[in-house]
């Protein structure tokens, strides 16, 4: 290597006429130092091949200076770095070397500082990202390196700014991650890469998704609501705004989603009106301000006399067949119910079938849900109201086209007061009188032919208005009954007392799964009654 070295000196700079002779290292390396550069080649030159070693390994040490000098014209940091590196440093401990170093009041590392340094200096001259990244490859462990890797970020962060492109930015995240500029460089992609996004669900989504700690989040998410609400409300069906809830469930729009859609449900129930329609609506917006039409347009359904709810039907009742065998002395009597109902639980049509005949009853409503008549092939029946649904007479319409008043209702304070039902053969009709306590709520009922008044049915309620007590009085008798209820609020027994003589019917129930009973035994001293219901229920989802 050396000789090659020393070869390359002579061809470049001398010529090849120089004749070889033994010359001192340490007067080129005076020279060197004195920067006389000329003279230190002339003699650097002059060296003979046969130099032995220890001469040879100083030749590289002048070579290393030599080639550090920017006065000589071959100045080339690199080739000096590349001598230290091969052959000075790998021979740190030659005693040759050390002994030399030390009269010069020199050192390998002062050498190595000057190197580097120049190296450096180098680098801020070209000033260029990869003029600062080769120094940092070159010389990882110099006291330079922490500058030049700043004037490296330096750089890159200024190219970054002017070009503000997402790929600048991108470079520069990817390659200084730790820099003090990753935020402000991070919050201009970021602003950048918002800024060229589609105006869809679908890319704000995925900007979320890529730039989760962006502090665009906040304004992706903004206008993912915005545009998930203005769908809806192009689309404006309920299952657009259910949807929008169920994606979005902190939508700040959530009021006016669920507004909506409790619009459509009352809409809904205006259309095809349902119990079942009507009731969920009132669990689910127990604070509407639809409540108040509704309730006054079918609230008064279950307080009908018609409603599957004054037989104490559960759930949604769509027939029930009720079919009683009774047997009395020994024979069996058999005798079937049918009942319809609509979806709002009113009575349809009533079918008895009992000694080989059938009798059908059918019911049709006014459009305000209340009672218009009831009808059989041999007669019908139509309602009369007053302005607050309340019925003021029945008349009866027969067969032969022939009507009579039949039933007329008094009211007093906006309850019934008296019942008159005209009955043929029967002077004045038989009255009912209506007994209320302080909250409205109906306490007893009398009821008596109105030529003797003196003979009454008194009846007794319960304060939901079931039966507890029927008293009827004829001349000197008196006869009571007493109904018992079970936990399900059917009766359970019916204590009958006639003077001295007392007698017990009690019930026994079997229920499905709604809580109506499917059958029923009725014990009343040794007869029984059993009836068998059968019930359709309408299914909704």
């Amino acid at each position: 290597m050396h000789r090659i070295r020393a070869f390359l000196f002579i061809i470049l700079l001398l010529g090849e006429g120089v004749a070889l002779h033994a010359q001192n290292p340490g007067q080129i390396y005076d020279l060197i130092i004195e920067k006389k550069i000329e003279k230190a080649i002339e003699k650097r030159n002059k060296i003979y091949d046969n130099e032995k070693k220890s001469d040879l390994l100083l030749i590289d040490l002048c070579d290393c200076l030599l080639f550090n000098t920017p006065e000589y014209k071959a100045y080339n940091p690199q080739k000096s770095y590349e001598i230290f590196n091969k052959s000075l440093l790998p021979n740190s401990k030659e005693r040759t070397l050390i002994k030399f170093l030390d009269k010069k009041d020199n050192s390998l590392d002062s050498i190595r500082t000057q190197i580097e340094q120049s190296l450096y200096k180098l680098a801020c001259r070209e000033n260029t990202e990869e003029s600062y990244a080769r120094f940092i490859d070159l010389c990882p462990q110099s006291k330079w390196v922490e500058p030049a890797a700043q004037k490296q970020e330096d750089i890159a962060y200024r190219q970054a700014i002017e070009k503000g492109t997402i790929e600048g930015y991108n470079y520069f995240l990817s390659h200084y991650a730790s820099s003090e500029h990753v935020v402000e460089i991070t919050r201009l992609a970021d602003k950048t890469t918002f800024a060229q996004l589609d105006n869809t669900i679908e890319a704000y989504k995925k900007f979320i998704e890529l730039y989760p700690q962006s502090p665009l989040i906040e304004e992706a998410q903004s206008r993912i609501y915005r545009l998930a609400y203005a769908q809806a409300r192009k689309t404006h069906t309920r299952e657009a705004y259910q949807q929008l809830l169920a994606e979005y469930p902190d939508h700040p729009m959530k009021e006016e989603a669920q507004s909506a859609i409790e619009s459509f449900d009352y809409l809904s129930i205006t259309q095809q009106p349902t119990q079942y329609a009507y009731d969920k609506f009132l669990r689910d917006y127990p604070n509407s301000t639809y409540i108040a039409p509704l309730n006054d347009w079918l609230g008064h359904l279950k307080k009908s006399y018609w409603h599957w709810s004054r037989i104490n039907l559960k759930g949604y009742v769509k027939s029930i067949q009720e079919t009683t065998i009774s047997r009395q002395n020994g024979k069996e009597i058999k005798s079937t119910v049918t009942s319809l109902y609509d979806q709002l639980g009113q009575l349809l049509l009533v079918e008895t079938k009992k000694n080989g005949k059938t009798e059908e009853k059918s019911y049709l409503y006014h459009p305000d849900f209340t009672l218009s008549t009831i009808s059989t092939p041999q007669w019908k029946k139509t309602y009369y109201y007053n302005n607050r649904r309340e019925i003021t007479r029945i008349i009866e319409t027969r067969e032969d086209g022939k009507e009579q008043e039949i039933c007329k209702l008094d009211y007093g304070n906006d309850r019934l007061a008296t019942r008159t039902d005209i009955i043929d053969g029967v002077k004045g009709g038989r009255k009912t009188e209506y007994t209320y306590n302080e909250a409205g709520d109906l306490i007893s009922s009398k009821s008596y032919n109105a030529a003797t008044p003196q003979n009454t049915t008194t009846t007794y309620y319960t304060p939901g208005g079931d039966v507890k007590l029927e008293i009827v009085i004829n001349g000197r008798s008196r006869r009571e009954k007493i109904y018992f209820y079970n936990e399900r609020n059917d009766v359970s027994k019916i204590t009958s007392v006639n003077g001295s003589q007392k007698e017990d019917s009690t019930f026994d129930y079997t229920y499905d799964e709604h809580g109506n009973w499917t059958t029923r035994i009725q014990y009343s001293g040794k007869e029984t009654t059993t009836t068998h219901r059968v019930i359709e229920y309408y299914t909704y989802e």
